[in-house]
């Protein structure tokens, strides 16, 4: 049953030889990666900040899920670069490589960190004040909402969806500043588990960063694909 819910739904081997068609069916593929991460973002702030183990558990399947679209696509995408090939199909075929590359990682990223921190937390019975799940609140909206965007821009090819992600380098980080003066300062707070709880929310932080690294070179890649059109 597993196999078969991870099968692919839109790389026909029978046009392989037909390389503008078997990249569209690519693409098609990769926006089912593309909804699985999103489900995961969905499922990422909840895990780590409150859920219990069903939450961590989901995430680690969708990975999972993610990680077995990833393996059919990247084996087609090698059968089609065996043909002969423009120098327009061969720039789409690398993009389409790169973009896969950064959906599988936002998922390893998102099931290996934040999936660990989740469960830490839930191990260790920490309880983030609600000051500070404010703080991360706003981060993880921003981050996971460019991260969105992105995803959506690589879907309708949205070059400009996608140029507007880049642009939010400075607020994210401003935001990644104040997230860490905040845990910082919270350090003295007469509150239990106090050093523990700064460990993990400044953790938190540093998965943020690197999330939002990934979706801008998802970024990239979209505004690079619209200025070859």
């Amino acid at each position: 049953m597993e196999e078969e819910r991870l099968a692919p739904r839109y790389l026909d081997n029978d046009v392989i030889t037909i390389p503008d068609v078997a990249l569209e069916g690519v693409r098609r593929e990769m926006e089912r990666m593309a909804r699985r991460v999103r489900l995961m973002l969905d499922e990422a702030y909840a895990a780590v900040t409150e859920g219990p183990q069903e939450r961590i558990d989901s995430l680690r399947d969708l990975d999972d899920e993610l990680d077995g679209l990833y393996d059919h696509t990247i084996t087609y995408l090698a059968k089609v670069g065996q043909e002969t090939l423009t120098i327009d199909q061969e720039n789409k075929l690398r993009r389409l490589i790169g973009v896969a590359n950064n959906l599988e990682s936002l998922g390893d990223l998102i099931e290996t960190e934040i999936a660990a921190l989740a469960q830490r937390r839930l191990d260790e019975g920490l309880t983030i004040s609600p000051a500070s799940l404010e703080v991360l609140a706003g981060l993880h909206d921003t981050v996971a909402g460019a991260t969105t965007d992105v995803l959506d821009a690589f879907s309708l090819d949205d070059s400009k969806r996608a140029a507007d992600v880049r642009s939010l380098k400075a607020e994210v980080r401003e935001l990644e500043e104040s997230a860490l003066s905040h845990y910082t300062a919270r350090l003295t707070a007469p509150e239990p588990d106090r050093t523990e709880l700064y460990r993990l929310e400044t953790d938190l932080v540093e998965v943020y960063r690197r999330m939002f690294g990934m979706a801008r070179r998802i970024a990239a890649q979209v505004v690079e694909n619209g200025a070859d059109d």
